[in-house]
């Protein structure tokens, strides 16, 4: 009977050690993972695209304004798209890109006729297209201002002028960028989101599990963000589009937030349409 009670303890102290072990492997696994994602996030997050070169714009269909500027030591280029008939109109539209893409890969989406008679103020992340710099969503929000700016200059009109004028349109990643004006311009008055997410970190949750998730840095939260413009009055409008057939981002993500704020987001839901072909339906 000892014996047995000596094997049986032997026997526990050995799973115990077992399950230790274990789960000091699983915890080191997960500080790595995590420790990765921190110091690397960037890259996963930002898939830097450059324009090959100054030809890049003849594939715009739209006569085009370069609007050259820097952030801190980085030179920066946005371009202008002004209404057909060169008139300086009552909207301009700030346009923001999917991740690996640039701002002139939309020209359907800016040259639709219903907008003819809006300007497009369009926006490279810092370290995409033209631009020096390392992408960020501070880097972007800066550069924004600086383009806004320089816009102003060239239309001749105070910056104050030029900013009532303004809304955001943005694709994939560059809904965060959008909604983030938003939060920090109170005259932005009209956003549309085309494949919204939650949160970066919602989506870092799907690829890698939690808790690493939780080590993203650049975690732009579009739910806390719509929150806050929530309390805002007069209330601004937002409109979300999805496609059904997205298998980049969930349609659930955008249908969540239309959800949480039904009486001022619209909702509209592209049959077929998937993630990037979306900005041509």
């Amino acid at each position: 009977m000892a014996e047995s009670c000596t094997v049986m303890g032997k026997t526990a102290r050995f799973a115990l050690r077992v399950v230790r072990a274990a789960g000091f492997f699983i915890l080191v696994l997960l500080l790595v993972q995590g420790a990765a994602l921190f110091l690397l996030q960037n890259r996963i997050i930002y898939h830097e695209s450059r324009y090959a070169s100054d030809m890049a714009v003849s594939l715009f269909q739209r006569k085009l304004v370069l609007l050259g500027y820097n952030l801190g030591t980085a030179p920066q280029t946005a371009f202008y798209a002004p209404p057909a008939d060169g008139s300086v109109p009552d909207h301009i539209w700030v346009l923001y890109s999917g991740n690996g893409g640039k701002v002139l890969e939309y020209g359907d989406l800016v040259s639709q006729p219903a907008l003819a008679r809006d300007g497009f103020l369009l926006v490279d992340y810092p370290g995409y297209g033209f631009n020096g710099g390392t992408p960020s969503p501070d880097a972007t929000q800066a550069a924004t201002q600086l383009a806004i700016g320089r816009l102003a200059q060239h239309l001749g009109l105070p910056l104050a002028a030029v900013r009532t004028r303004l809304n955001a349109v943005g694709h994939s990643l560059g809904t965060g960028a959008a909604l983030g004006l938003a939060v920090n311009d109170a005259a932005i008055r009209h956003v549309v989101l085309i494949a919204p997410f939650t949160s970066l970190c919602a989506m870092a949750r799907r690829v890698v599990g939690y808790p690493v998730c939780s080590f993203i840095r650049h975690n732009m939260d579009e739910e806390a963000m719509l929150n806050t413009l929530a309390t805002r009055e007069p209330r601004l409008t937002v409109t979300v589009f999805n496609g059904t057939d997205d298998n980049v981002i969930p349609p659930a993500m955008g249908q969540k937030l239309a959800a949480d704020h039904p009486e001022w987001i619209d909702y509209h839901s592209l049959s077929g349409a998937g993630h990037i072909d979306i900005v041509n339906n």
